[in-house]
């Protein structure tokens, strides 16, 4: 067995924890990719590769915006959706029957 220092992170576990985000990148740059490659591919060159050029550098622009845009909304959400949690918990409570896909209220969470 190695001896390793107190608190430091094995290869595994650093693995287990990056797997998703780099799968997520690697998805993305193989999306990206073959949306270029496409866009290489159409006729009308270079006009459909230059539109996709500044498409792709806008989105990549405001990603950062929106990404902080959906981080704040993800906050402040709960409190908003916790009256409806309360309501179909009440419900259930109140009729065993209760099946909150049949609420229009409930439907809508």
């Amino acid at each position: 067995k190695t001896n390793r220092a107190e608190g430091s992170v094995s290869t595994k576990s650093f693995l287990t924890f990056a797997a998703p985000v780099l799968t997520l990148i690697l998805g993305k740059l193989a999306a990206f990719g073959f949306m270029t490659n496409a866009a290489a591919g159409l006729p009308g060159q270079p006009t459909t590769l230059a539109s996709h050029q500044i498409i792709l550098s806008t989105f990549f622009f405001i990603s950062p915006f929106l990404e902080v845009i959906s981080q704040t909304a993800q906050t402040f959400l709960p409190p908003y959706l916790a009256p409806v949690n309360e309501y179909i918990a009440r419900m259930t409570t109140q009729n065993p029957a209760y099946d909150p896909s049949n609420d229009d209220l409930a439907s809508h969470q």
